[in-house]
């Protein structure tokens, strides 16, 4: 089995981890897989790497006039020439509202092609988190069409969620597969506590609570801090680490008014957590991670990446209750403190990190999700669904979706 994969983010960045995690545990089943993304950097060429002897990643030029114009077009051009003339059973296109994507989607329902499309985030109602598409009526319409009637057209789908399958079945999609954000077990090697403490030069009993992640908007800001702040009022010793200036989030958001500047000051800032070097490290050394959601449409349908990354590290969450996806798999394991609002989940927290017993029983079940949940093993649902597509097999009665 031949496998194209097209992703439109670059490495390391978004849907990114989703594709290449698809892709590698593929290739670990001995299917041939290339997959093509975006560079990161400016580039003028394609750039080829040699993942493994199954796996090929190629990255497609960049340019960067500005935020809007950086050669999506072209990348979409580009990967058409990988449609054209690579020899594939089967092609999968990744967020059908990007360029890169839904022109050689278009190109495959051309040629007659056999196309899956996969629907990770709910682009219709981005306007009620990022402002510049509020402000952009017509980017807005465009998201609509893509994923209305654009994506209409195919008649395989992947989708991250219950809430995207319900979507999908109303575009009258008939095969269906949800397929979570899994972990992926060889993102980073995992590392002792003690280990990872001895290298930061923090003392064995020091109490630590990190969040980390791309994406912060509206809901994820305001309970994260609101969370900090009642953790920090029951215990002030606990040190609460984050990837950004906490100032500046605050402020991206406009919430730098409804908390203490004080308090601020007392979230220290990490930076970025590359996987080859502070990640381990710094995961290691907390007790506890925090991931908050909002509980609108677009939460409801994501399935967050970074929740793989923490259950890989072995560190219990602790986040809110929603009606998302993630916060339904983590209760399904029992792995997670989940809690209504802060002043829970901070009385929680306190408890767990105070109790070694219930700390031990929780990491247990962390590690069950995590086997369960890898990429290796929700991968084989994914080749039975491509099976069925390639061999003409009906799909039946039973919920490939559910």
């Amino acid at each position: 089995m031949r496998i194209l994969m097209i992703e439109p983010c670059f490495e390391n960045y978004g849907g990114y981890f989703r594709a290449f995690g698809m892709a590698k545990a593929l290739s670990k089943k001995k299917i041939k897989v290339n997959l093509v993304i975006s560079s990161k950097e400016i580039s003028f060429k394609v750039k080829k790497r040699e993942i493994n002897e199954n796996l090929i990643q190629y990255e497609l030029p960049r340019i960067s006039k500005n935020f809007f114009i950086n050669g999506r077009i072209l990348r979409g051009l580009f990967a058409c020439f990988f449609v054209l003339f690579g020899k594939y059973d089967l092609i999968h296109t990744f967020a059908i509202i990007q360029f890169e994507s839904n022109i050689p989607f278009l190109l495959c329902k051309i040629l007659g092609k056999k196309v899956v499309v996969d629907w990770d985030d709910y682009w219709t109602e981005a306007d009620k988190l990022v402002p510049l598409y509020k402000k952009s009526p017509i980017i807005q319409k465009y998201f609509i069409f893509c994923e209305n009637k654009l994506q209409r057209l195919t008649k395989n789908i992947t989708v991250t969620s219950s809430f995207l399958t319900g979507k999908a079945k109303s575009l009258q999609i008939n095969n269906i597969l949800k397929i979570i954000n899994g972990v992926d077990l060889e993102q980073f090697n995992p590392m002792l506590k003690s280990k990872a403490r001895k290298i930061l030069g923090i003392k064995p009993d020091t109490k630590i609570v990190l969040s980390f992640g791309h994406t912060f908007f509206k809901d994820r800001t305001l309970l994260l801090f609101q969370t900090f702040k009642e953790i920090n009022h029951l215990d002030k010793n606990i040190r609460f680490w984050l990837n950004y200036d906490p100032l500046a989030l605050l402020q991206d958001q406009n919430l730098a008014q409804k908390f203490d500047l004080k308090f601020i000051q007392k979230i220290e800032n990490v930076g970025y957590l590359n996987p080859q070097n502070k990640l381990p490290k710094y995961l290691g050394a907390t007790d506890m991670v925090l991931f908050m959601m909002g509980n609108y449409n677009t939460e409801k349908a994501c399935f967050p990446t970074r929740i793989g990354t923490y259950l890989n590290g072995g560190k219990v969450i602790a986040m809110n209750k929603t009606e998302t996806e993630a916060c339904r798999v983590l209760e399904n394991y029992k792995c997670a403190i989940i809690e209504d609002d802060p002043k829970k989940i901070a009385r929680r927290v306190i408890n767990v990190l105070n109790s070694p017993e219930l700390r031990t029983q929780l990491e247990r079940k962390v590690i069950k999700a995590k086997n369960d949940l890898s990429w290796d093993k929700l991968i084989l649902n994914l080749i039975d669904f491509y099976k069925k597509i390639l061999y003409n097999h009906k799909f039946g009665k039973k919920d490939n979706a559910k």
